[in-house]
């Protein structure tokens, strides 16, 4: 993406993957170490719908989840604030509707010289390994079972770039099985999003 001079550049790193796949504590750094406002589905849950397993969600109550991550990732860009989403859009449409930015906040930025640069953020996880995560937080009875396989059925990898009315998404894809790939990932998104990460 050409940026204009003058312009500010604001990002938008939406970070997605399986459940368990580490999406929390890399957004949780971006805030911590470069002061991103850390928007997650698991923070909203918890807010709207405290106690209730994320494996036990309707589908009314990821409607309402959803929904309100974009109203909070909508008014933090608005504000001018860099914002790092963390949910589990799993195929074109969660996709476009997580990286979406309404027409009123597009004209907005654009009265205001700002540019938003969106990253799709894809986090990888071996079975073996999501296994023993989901274990280490009590997920195992046969609803959060149903829930991981019907995940792994319903899952589509992504294109190496997602075009939608705003303009270009690149796709950044990362291995996150170890510390060292952690790493890994936040020395090369340091790149991207031009923030230091470590």
């Amino acid at each position: 993406m050409l940026i204009k001079p003058g312009k500010k550049m604001l990002y938008h790193a939406a970070l997605t993957g399986y459940p368990s796949s580490g999406k929390s504590e890399i957004g949780k750094m971006l805030a911590d170490r470069a002061g991103y406002k850390h928007v997650s589905t698991d923070m909203i849950r918890g807010e709207l719908l405290t106690g209730k397993s994320v494996f036990k969600l309707e589908p009314p109550e990821w409607n309402l989840i959803f929904s309100e991550l974009q109203v909070r990732k909508h008014l933090y860009i608005r504000e001018g604030k860099n914002v790092a989403t963390d949910s589990c859009p799993h195929e074109k449409k969660s996709r476009r509707a997580t990286l979406h930015v309404s027409p009123l906040l597009g004209d907005y930025l654009k009265e205001k010289n700002r540019e938003l640069m969106r990253y799709l953020i894809v986090l990888y996880v071996d079975g073996k390994e999501l296994e023993r995560r989901n274990e280490g937080k009590g997920r195992t009875d046969q609803r959060s079972r149903d829930v991981m396989e019907w995940f792994g059925e319903a899952w589509r990898e992504p294109p190496e770039d997602i075009m939608d009315e705003y303009g270009r998404v690149p796709v950044l894809r990362y291995e996150n099985n170890t510390r060292r790939e952690q790493k890994l990932i936040l020395k090369d998104l340091g790149k991207y999003l031009a923030v230091e990460l470590l």
